[in-house]
């Protein structure tokens, strides 16, 4: 789990989608993003909680990201008769 809005956190607890006790949702509401230097994650297996950083290569964080602006952004870039792929890379290194 990436960093989450409060009101999402609680929707999570209220659903029982996650099993989370208090300490779980405080480990949760910590999580914080550094720009687009990292992303503090949260991983939850059978026997374990942890916190870890995410931490992506330019064209990753553009392929993955979920920000209009970017999306709009390959999008013109689509329109403009580039692939996909030739897209994501001048977008996420536009001075190559």
């Amino acid at each position: 789990i990436l960093q989450q809005k409060p009101e999402t956190i609680a929707d999570f607890k209220a659903s029982k989608r996650l099993d989370m006790d208090d300490r779980t949702e405080t480990l949760i509401r910590s999580l914080k993003r550094s720009g687009s230097d990292y992303s503090e994650v949260f991983i939850k297996g059978p026997e374990t909680e942890a916190i870890g950083r995410l931490v992506l290569d330019d064209y990753s964080a553009t392929l993955f990201s979920s920000s209009p602006q970017t999306f709009a952004a390959i999008d013109a870039e689509i329109a403009r008769g580039h692939q996909l792929a030739d897209a994501i890379e001048r977008i996420a290194h536009p001075n190559r």
